[in-house]
């Protein structure tokens, strides 16, 4: 954890703020139709722009979603609640699914079927 922090903090003391932008940094902004002239002015006058208020908290409130982590979770219920029909068979898929992993590798739906 304190090398991660010495990192952060190096990287602050030498990176300059347009570094942090491109192309697609105001694509949230152009989303939900607010301006983003504040960016112009210092840093430090953002907080008294109503924009840049606006963005921060649309920001602070965006739920995090891991789109993977939910997908497996929704295949392990299926599984589960359709196809499994004995203590058995969960127990066995629980132990085949990684094995299989293994052997298939990061492959996509196309590469197998």
């Amino acid at each position: 954890k304190q090398w991660y922090q010495r990192r952060v903090r190096a990287a602050c003391q030498t990176t300059k703020v347009h570094e942090l932008f491109g192309p697609r940094s105001y694509l949230f902004a152009r989303l939900v139709g607010e301006p983003v002239d504040f960016l112009k002015a210092p840093a430090s006058t953002w907080p008294d722009n109503a924009s840049y208020q606006k963005l921060k908290t649309l920001a602070k409130n965006l739920p995090a979603t891991n789109d993977s982590a939910e997908r497996a979770v929704l295949l392990g219920k299926t599984v589960h609640n359709k196809l499994t029909k004995s203590a058995q068979q969960r127990q066995d898929l629980i132990v085949t699914v990684p094995i299989t992993r293994k052997q298939i590798g990061k492959r996509r739906k196309s590469d197998v079927f």
